[in-house]
């Protein structure tokens, strides 16, 4: 139909009719609708009760017992690093150094070898910067300061600079003391002489 004046009222008739229609097809959807969830909400309540609760009681089992052999199996690993780590402190005769300072993040999906070779690089790597600090002036306040840090470059370069600036201090102060010195005796009447 063509929406006109004159079929204008047909036409709101024809769509009042639809609706009412269509209001009817969804009232007996929803029954519908109603009594199939009804069949599948007495399902699932069987299924969670019969099956997925009882999985999930077998998988919170078994995760427990994993876990407790994994952890023990990591702390065997940790373990064993750790002595690895002290017989090369002690090969190398590096007593100040501990196994956290290395900073292994230990798993077991990785390799003994690996964290093995992590050891052995860096207590190489500290036995190369105990060896160029034994070569330095300063050596002894290096070491305490490359404790801290184990970085040699930094505490050579931390020593050094506190030295200037002990060195610039200390002759600053005996300038501030030569200035008042000469100071007082400018103020009575003497004329200053280095000699």
């Amino acid at each position: 139909q063509i929406a006109t004046a004159d079929t204008i009222k047909a036409l709101k008739t024809l769509r009042a009719d639809f609706n009412k229609e269509l209001k009817e097809y969804e009232t007996q959807r929803t029954v519908i609708k109603k009594e199939i969830l009804k069949e599948y909400d007495n399902f699932e309540a069987d299924y969670k009760l019969k099956i997925k609760e009882k999985i999930e009681k077998a998988v919170e089992t078994l995760k427990d017992k994993i876990a407790f052999v994994e952890d023990d199996l990591l702390a065997k690993k940790t373990t064993l690093i750790k002595e690895y780590f002290n017989e090369l402190c002690s090969n190398k005769k590096i007593e100040f150094l501990t196994f956290d300072q290395i900073d292994i993040n230990i798993t077991l999906s990785v390799a003994d070898k690996q964290y093995k070779e992590k050891c052995i690089e860096f207590i190489n790597k500290v036995a190369d910067d105990l060896e160029l600090i034994e070569t330095q002036k300063d050596k002894t306040k290096i070491l305490v300061e490359y404790k801290t840090s184990l970085n040699a470059a930094r505490s050579i370069k931390t020593v050094q600079e506190r030295k200037t600036a002990i060195e610039e201090a200390e002759h600053q102060e005996k300038q501030n003391q030569l200035n008042k010195r000469i100071q007082i005796i400018t103020e009575l009447g003497f004329e200053f002489s280095e000699e």
